[in-house]
């Protein structure tokens, strides 16, 4: 059975309609999959009470000194939550330099289970 999702939009969180239909638009296969990642990497561990465990433990990284090792390791474990990814394949990252919170520009590549070719990239909030 595949799973359909509503279509958020890339990056933000609202929901996307038809701009003619004004319907919610639904996504599926690999662009869902994707969208749910990003949406679970978003989440702090904790935060979604009916699933407590999902998400990634942010509240680990605050102060200076954290290494992004650490940081890059909650991540692809962020990513592995979801069953469907089979692999990840690569993944770059970046530390973006702000005065007022810590960010990180992350881009990778994956694998499903069914062999689709997963790509997302965007901006997580440390």
């Amino acid at each position: 059975m595949e799973h359909v999702g509503l279509k958020w939009k890339h990056g933000q969180e609202d929901i996307v309609f038809g701009r003619k239909t004004r319907r919610l638009l639904a996504v599926s296969g690999p662009q869902e999959v994707s969208q749910a990642v990003e949406l679970r990497l978003r989440t702090w561990q904790g935060e979604f009470w009916l699933r407590p465990l999902d998400g990634v433990p942010w509240f680990r990284h605050f102060g200076k000194g954290v290494p992004l090792e650490l940081v890059r390791l909650d991540v692809l474990a962020g990513i592995y939550q979801d069953e469907r990814v089979q692999q990840v394949t690569s993944m770059s990252d970046v530390e973006q330099p702000n005065a007022q919170e810590r960010t990180l520009w992350l881009d990778w590549e994956g694998i499903m289970v069914d062999g689709a070719v997963l790509r997302r990239e965007g901006t997580v909030r440390l």
